[in-house]
């Protein structure tokens, strides 16, 4: 039991310590961290390629790097829009590479969601701003469709088949 303990901590101590270095900005060869963690390429290859799968890493001329343009919250932060729209469920995206891939615009995107119409013209952007504040600050607010609603607290604009639905 103790080995294996061991063994999950060499392991835990490599992977943060690779991490971390990424995150520096270092590019990092398969090599020299071999020499320094005394084990094979092979098992750093594994590392790179299975245990860190989420980093949105390159390998460029035998060195393994972060991509310059990613930042470390774009991808937690792309990952919870995808999930809060529900694209999720028609894109399985878990990964930060394929969000790259997905969101890069050097390149023209391989997929394209397209949406029909919506019912109504565009939304104004600050009003749809202020509801967006609303609901996050739990702020009531009026409300004037065919009928005056005085004190409304939205929760939540949902939408479903081409509107906007407030509730």
């Amino acid at each position: 039991m103790s080995d294996n303990r061991s063994r999950h901590d060499r392991l835990a101590v490599r992977l943060s310590l690779i991490i971390s270095r990424l995150m520096a900005g270092e590019s990092l060869s398969l090599k020299t961290l071999s020499d320094e963690f005394g084990v094979t390429e092979r098992t750093l290859q594994r590392d790179f390629h299975q245990r860190l799968v989420h980093l949105d890493l390159e390998y460029r001329n035998g060195r393994y790097s972060l991509r310059r343009q990613s930042s470390p919250g774009a991808i937690p932060e792309m990952l919870s829009f995808i999930q809060n729209t529900g694209i999720a469920r028609i894109l399985p995206l878990r990964n930060g590479r394929l969000i790259t891939c997905l969101t890069d615009n050097q390149e023209p995107s391989p997929c394209l969601i397209w949406l029909p119409a919506p019912n109504i013209t565009a939304t104004f952007p600050e009003c749809f701003s202020q509801l967006i504040l609303a609901i996050r600050q739990c702020i009531h607010i009026s409300l004037m469709t065919e009928r005056w609603y005085p004190s409304l607290e939205p929760c939540r604009l949902i939408y479903y088949s081409g509107s906007w639905y407030l509730i």
